[in-house]
């Protein structure tokens, strides 16, 4: 992979060279863990900048730190508009001010970051030694009924969506560029996002996921569900349904970190512009690189989407049950309960997607919400399991005395329960 040069003229540690750095004598010779740590000290921003003065390597750590600057834009709430880094965003710095030189100090710690912006993302796609997503033209209700518990990207149903003409990025400019979205820990305008998303050096960029998008857009009359994921059994919660659908808008790089869905639901992802790769390992996987209880409550990542790939994609890819594969602008994939998923964007992508109950995982749901309490998300001043309880037996009476009964007794896991007894088979009636 070939590397830009670093702007300021930072180096990996491998460059270092006993005396190059312009330290000083004290500041030369700390450790680069220790040095960080002192320099979060140093709460004020114009402190920081005095600081950097001093020295290269302060101003390499005091001053070019992007997470110090993003951390302070976000804290102090600031509005300002994009300017090509967050220190020229906080600051007030023009977007073409000249980059001072760090030349002669050596850090991984600082470089590493710079490193893995410059990813290339084209290395860890699927190969022919990769088991991949299953693809489908489209599923009718009784074919997803059979292809339940294993994903898939179904390549037809979106492509007939008004979507597809309606959301490029200039054209989402152009309807909605003065409205604000969530990008993770802003709330911008579409316009300061689309502005960000075009010109960041960011390891993690943001990744602008709303779920108010309809109410604020309309654009959820742009496309219709397919008719094999419209079976929604948490429709049953009305007002009490948490947020289930986002629009999701990135460049290059952002994503998600591995995860599950919330509550035990299942997802699709539809890609109207774009492409993503997703990689992605059944439930009872442990995910290497992944740090996860026993129970599943706590779940630590511990680094970069850029990385995990460089550090345990292979790792994933040899380990049981792994699949992968990329969901290109027309196409939607299908994310069963409890899958561990890990999806970034490979170039500037705008989706769309939506956490679902089908009937098959009514007991999965169910179980979820009475075993696992201090894991259920969303939910907004209510019982959720009394709520559901209530919902599915006004809405679905049938699926109330079927699962709720069975949800009682149950001991197993929820996908031990689904993978008992016989090997699943994925064989279609009917493709088409």
């Amino acid at each position: 992979m070939d590397i830009a040069p670093h702007p300021h003229g930072l180096r990996p540690s491998g460059n270092h060279v006993d005396g190059a750095n312009d330290g000083g004598r004290l500041f030369g010779a700390l450790d680069d863990g220790l040095l960080a740590h002192l320099v979060t000290f140093v709460d004020d921003a114009r402190d920081h900048v005095r600081l950097g003065r001093t020295c290269k390597r302060l101003y390499a750590f005091a001053v070019l730190q992007e997470d110090y600057w993003k951390d302070k834009y976000v804290s102090d709430k600031c509005d300002g508009e994009w300017r090509g880094t967050w220190r020229k965003t906080f600051l007030g710095l023009p977007d073409d001010s000249p980059a001072v030189s760090v030349a002669g100090v050596s850090s991984d710690l600082l470089y590493r970051p710079y490193l893995n912006a410059q990813i290339d993302l084209q290395q860890y796609l699927p190969t022919k030694r990769s088991t991949p997503i299953a693809r489908f033209p489209d599923l009718s209700l009784e074919q997803f009924a059979k292809h339940t518990h294993h994903p898939f990207i179904l390549e037809r149903p979106v492509r007939q969506w008004p979507a597809i003409e309606r959301w490029s990025t200039d054209r989402l400019l152009a309807a909605h560029g003065g409205k604000r979205f969530r990008a993770e820990c802003v709330d911008w305008p579409l316009d300061r996002y689309v502005a960000y998303m075009r010109n960041n050096t960011d390891e993690s960029p943001l990744y602008l996921f709303d779920a108010r998008f309809g109410e604020k857009t309309g654009m959820d009359e742009d496309y219709t569900i397919p008719a094999c994921m419209a079976e929604d059994i948490f429709h049953c919660l009305g007002h009490a349904r948490p947020d289930y659908r986002w629009l999701i808008v990135g460049p290059a790089r952002s994503g998600s970190t591995f995860h599950k869905d919330p509550n035990g639901t299942c997802a699709w992802n539809a890609v109207v512009s774009g492409s993503k790769y997703w990689i992605m390992l059944p439930p009872d996987t442990q995910v290497p690189g992944v740090i996860a209880s026993d129970d599943g409550a706590e779940v630590t990542a511990p680094c970069s989407i850029a990385e995990w790939l460089m550090s345990y994609h292979g790792d994933a890819r040899r380990t049981k049950g792994c699949v992968e594969g990329v969901c290109s602008a027309g196409e939607i994939l299908y994310v069963p309960s409890g899958w561990w998923h890990l999806v970034v964007n490979l170039e500037d992508c705008v989706a769309v997607t939506q956490n679902f109950v089908p009937a098959a995982y009514t007991g999965v749901v169910w179980r979820f919400l009475r075993d696992r309490a201090e894991q259920v998300s969303g939910f907004r001043g209510c019982n959720p399991l009394g709520e559901f309880d209530k919902g599915l037996k006004t809405c679905h009476p049938d699926l109330h005395a079927k699962y709720a009964t069975a949800a009682d007794t149950a001991s197993t896991s929820a996908w031990q329960s689904l993978a008992a007894g016989p090997t699943f088979s994925f064989n279609f009636a009917d493709d088409d």
